[in-house]
């Protein structure tokens, strides 16, 4: 069977109060690769989980997403209108972890990338979502793009907005 996607959300009902299981992110896809990495948590042999064998030739990582988060949009900078570090960066939508009793995603982070590949791990881009209350969230990122004019766009989905982020006017 193969694989088109760039990123795993690992398995969700899996010790859902724990952050063991990332979601993860290939600098490109491997078809018929092995899933290993996400069933081994992070690389370490979860005990009695049966893939010890896979997990040798589990595919590490280029960034790991963190467990529970729901990044599901992605998006780079391509024709580099953001400044500075931004600039040609991926940014990814974090939806947000729905059965964990500390909330965790809600916001949309980014990865510096040169020459096609990544330069560092997550760092947050545009933060704010939750109330901070443990089950509340002014929103939920989903999904992310860029407009034609170089804006970033981000879906919004339980705040019913989508919202334009560009860099300031000097």
């Amino acid at each position: 069977m193969q694989k088109n996607n760039l990123q795993n959300n690992a398995r969700d009902f899996v010790a859902a109060s724990k952050a063991i299981m990332p979601a993860v992110v290939h600098k490109k896809i491997h078809f018929n690769s092995s899933e290993a990495y996400g069933a081994s948590g992070s690389g370490v042999i979860i005990s009695g989980n049966g893939y010890i064998d896979l997990v040798k030739k589990a595919i590490v990582p280029d960034v790991d997403l963190g467990a529970h988060t729901a990044s599901l949009g992605l998006a780079f900078d391509e024709k580099g209108v953001l400044p500075g570090k931004y600039k040609g960066a991926a940014f990814i939508g974090q939806h947000g972890s729905w059965n964990r009793s500390q909330l965790v995603g809600y916001k949309v982070v980014f990865v510096p990338f040169k020459n096609g590949r990544p330069l560092g791990q997550l760092e947050d881009f545009l933060t704010g979502f939750l109330t901070g209350h443990e089950t509340d969230a002014y929103g939920r990122p989903v999904g992310v793009a860029f407009s034609q004019g170089g804006a970033l766009l981000v879906a919004d989905d339980a705040g019913n907005t989508i919202w334009e982020v560009r860099p300031a006017k000097q």
